[in-house]
């Protein structure tokens, strides 16, 4: 929170816009050409359905990743040379830093999931503080020395994710995991189940994230920039449910009282999280003035919005680890795709 209000008002409405376009399309090559690998990560966790060495698992969800992400390197070099029309020009000039962010993102995520589907979620969540420290000290010394521009910002997300790597290296390494062998029948099962689950992840992304996109191509750097800090906001202000929804995917890998747990987790969620969105809504132009400044006063009405579009996100992003667990994986394609549809759709029109 403390980063984000520093770039908001470094950086102004037209360079924000551009900091999330780059953010935004570096995402969306992410997760179409990670084939879902970590919801796959987290299903294979499960000893009821799978046995396994942990080891070998690893070695071949690093191996299997790294593979991913060379792809999305070389389909996103692709598309930027073919189409650089998407792109606005400014973006364009990143594709060195878009590229190493990329792939950067691809892997500690992957990791990241694979040391939470083995249940330890402490040293996880001790990797997030330890990069957030790290990070939030280099933009601050930036801010406050005049020296935290569109260059810095972008740098600082990529320092964020090496940190993440290298830590989760160190602990693997540690842990003897580097031992392992490569199994080809682990990588099949890791492609199979993730590509059930791709259209779903894709759709997901589309309804929550790609109207950044359609924002910068019809209203320009500045309308998107007020446009992503209200939904950077709504979605950093999901910390809450998204921490209760991390907890219950180590839990739920774990333990066999799965339904029992995600239904009282739902209504836990509802109300509580219901009256912190509430309070959100009511406070909203002071919260905006807080966190990026008078420049962006613009995001208030939306970030009133998109909170109740939050509450009921949180809502049915809770069922997912139980869903991932069991396998069900048509029934959350289909709802993602509706969703996506109609987001894409509304803002299609409504833009």
């Amino acid at each position: 929170m403390v980063m984000g209000s520093l770039v908001n008002r470094a950086l102004g409405p037209a360079d924000r816009g551009v900091y999330a376009e780059m953010q935004t399309w570096v995402t969306l090559f992410s997760v179409l050409f990670g084939f879902s690998i970590d919801s796959a990560i987290y299903h294979s966790g499960n000893r009821q359905l799978y046995v396994s060495d942990d080891k070998s698992r690893f070695i071949t969800i690093l191996l299997t990743t790294i593979f991913y992400a060379c792809i999305g390197l070389i389909m996103f070099s692709a598309f930027m040379y073919l189409f650089p029309g998407y792109l606005s020009e400014k973006a364009r000039g990143y594709l060195l830093f878009m590229n190493l962010l990329l792939f950067c993102m691809m892997l500690a995520l992957s990791l990241t999931v694979f040391l939470q589907s083995l249940g330890n979620i402490y040293y996880a969540g001790f990797i997030s503080i330890a990069q957030n420290v790290i990070v939030a000290v280099v933009i601050v010394y930036s801010y406050f020395s005049n020296n935290l521009s569109l260059d810095n910002a972008f740098a600082a997300l990529i320092v964020s994710q090496v940190i993440s790597i290298i830590m989760l290296a160190v602990y693997f390494g540690r842990s003897g995991f580097f031992s392992g062998v490569f199994s080809r029948a682990i990588s099949i099962q890791l492609l199979k189940n993730g590509l059930t689950l791709h259209v779903a992840t894709i759709a997901t992304f589309a309804y929550t994230k790609v109207n950044q996109l359609i924002v910068m191509k019809y209203s320009g750097a500045a309308e998107a920039g007020i446009f992503s800090v209200a939904l950077n906001l709504a979605f950093a202000s999901m910390i809450i449910p998204g921490v209760l929804q991390t907890v219950l995917y180590s839990r739920i890998i774990q333990t066999e009282d799965t339904f029992k747990i995600t239904i009282k987790s739902m209504k836990y969620n509802f109300f509580g999280w219901g009256a912190v969105v509430m309070l959100l809504v009511i406070g909203a132009e002071p919260i905006i003035m807080l966190y990026a400044g008078v420049a962006f006063r613009g995001s208030v009405n939306t970030f009133r919005v998109l909170m109740i579009a939050a509450w009921f996100l949180s809502m049915s992003a809770l069922p997912a680890p139980f869903f991932v667990k069991s396998g069900v994986f048509r029934l959350m394609s289909l709802s993602a795709v509706l969703l996506g549809v109609i987001s894409i759709g509304a803002n299609y029109f409504l833009v």
